[in-house]
C-alpha cells in the first residue's frame, strides 16, 4: 500500500540503517559518534512513540517519532530517512504533514535540533513552518547545530 505508515518495528530500523540519508548519518555522528543502526535504536528507545513510513513497494522510507512533556507542552520530534527520499517527494510530504498535524495537536511547541550540515532537513522544516535558529556548537565534537521550533498557531 503506497504511502502507508505503521508502528515502528526493529526490522524497519535495520533496513533503513543500511540505506540512511547522508545528512542523517553525519548528524548522528556529530551528536554522539553513533552509527546509523545505533542512532535509530536510541531515538526509538527515547521516544513515547515511533512510526515507519513506507515507499510504494512496502519498504521503509523513513522512521520518525517524538518524545516530550505533555504537561510542559513541548515535543521533540525526530526523523531519519533513506538516501533516496527526494525520489518519493509527494508521498513523503503527504504523510509528513499528517504526522506533523498529530504532533501539533499534542504539543504547544515542537523543538528539534538539526545538524547545520543537514541542509535538506533544515529546508524541509522551514517549509513546514518551523523557525530555524542560529547555528551553535553542540554534540561531542562541538559541531554546529540549529534549533528548529514550531509553536502551535505559528503555521
Amino acid at each position: 500500500m503506497a504511502g502507508r505508515i505503521s508502528s515502528y518495528l526493529p526490522e524497519h530500523g535495520e533496513y533503513l540503517a543500511a540505506r540512511l540519508h547522508h545528512g542523517n548519518i553525519a548528524e548522528a555522528y556529530a551528536l554522539y559518534h553513533l552509527l546509523p543502526v545505533e542512532a535509530i535504536r536510541k531515538s526509538v528507545e527515547h521516544s513515547q512513540t515511533a512510526w515507519t513510513g513506507f515507499d510504494r513497494d512496502g519498504n521503509p522510507l523513513a522512521i520518525f517519532g517524538i518524545r516530550g512533556d505533555l504537561l510542559g507542552g513541548v515535543g521533540y520530534p525526530w526523523l531519519v530517512c533513506r538516501e533516496d527520499i527526494a525520489d518519493h517527494g509527494l508521498m513523503f510530504v503527504r504523510w509528513f504533514r499528517r504526522v506533523l498535524d498529530i504532533f501539533k495537536e499534542q504539543y504547544d511547541e515542537l523543538l528539534s535540533l538539526v545538524y547545520d550540515g543537514n541542509e535538506p532537513m533544515l529546508h524541509m522544516l522551514e517549509w513546514a513552518g518551523f523557525s530555524i535558529g542560529e547555528a551553535r556548537p553542540y554534540g561531542v565534537d562541538g559541531k554546529l547545530f540549529r534549533a528548529a521550533r514550531l509553536t502551535r498557531g505559528d503555521d
